[in-house]
């Protein structure tokens, strides 16, 4: 157990922020929850590379919009998601996804997403677009002077939802953003990063999603062939 706090206590420490969306397009089921892990990784030029691992939860609080959790190396972190079509629609799917997250450690960052995803069925599968904009505030206390940096940066995630079994899906997702406005210096992984207007930056991360379909983990039943009446 104190090997679990310290580490969990390491990765807030040396949090970056996780630039992925790790979301499809359409809201979980009403009532139900969702819980994931997003492993990763992320590159920002002239600064290296970083892991990045998140767990998530997620519940659906009505039919168009959900509320998440995350906590990990982003630090911790809440979103939403607000369905701006039908989520019943076997084609496209439309849906913005604010999320806002910070480090309750030392300096606080706080990071803030705003992404529009648009989703297309394939079959039980997705492929989301997901072009979005990202902002940091950053303060930093060095030698008893206090520094504030602030960026902004514009980009966009290509991932796919496959549905593996009944509440049992895997994301595979690809992000690339590119700042223009401002300086950020901050840290992670126990190294100073400093991100500025056309550094590029980029993250593949394969997620794990359990649940956000009702009553997922019962066996679904049947009727007998030739009723004509199967879920769908």
């Amino acid at each position: 157990m104190r090997g679990v706090v310290f580490a969990s206590i390491g990765m807030l420490c040396s949090a970056c922020a996780t630039f992925g969306t790790h979301q499809t397009a359409r809201p979980i089921d009403k009532g139900s929850l969702q819980v994931g892990i997003e492993p990763g990784m992320w590159h920002v030029k002239d600064s290296g590379a970083a892991p990045v691992a998140n767990l998530t939860a997620r519940y659906g609080f009505g039919d168009r919009w959900d509320l998440g959790l995350r906590l990990g190396t982003a630090g911790v972190g809440v979103s939403s998601k607000f369905a701006l079509t039908n989520k019943r629609s076997r084609t496209w799917a439309v849906a913005v996804a604010p999320s806002v997250s910070t480090v309750p450690i030392g300096h606080w960052p706080v990071h803030v997403q705003v992404p529009l995803l648009v989703g297309l069925g394939l079959g039980p599968h997705e492929l989301t677009l997901g072009p979005k904009l990202q902002g940091w505030s950053h303060v930093r206390t060095l030698q008893a002077t206090r520094k504030r940096s602030t960026l902004l940066a514009a980009g966009v995630s290509v991932g796919g939802s496959i549905r593996i079994a009944r509440g049992v899906r895997i994301l595979p997702e690809v992000t690339f953003a590119r700042p223009f406005v401002g300086v950020l210096e901050t840290r992670a992984a126990f190294s100073d990063v400093e991100l500025r207007p056309g550094h590029p930056l980029y993250q593949v991360s394969l997620g794990v999603l359990l649940g956000g379909e009702s009553n997922w983990w019962r066996r679904q039943y049947y009727p007998p062939y030739g009723t004509g009446a199967y879920p769908y």
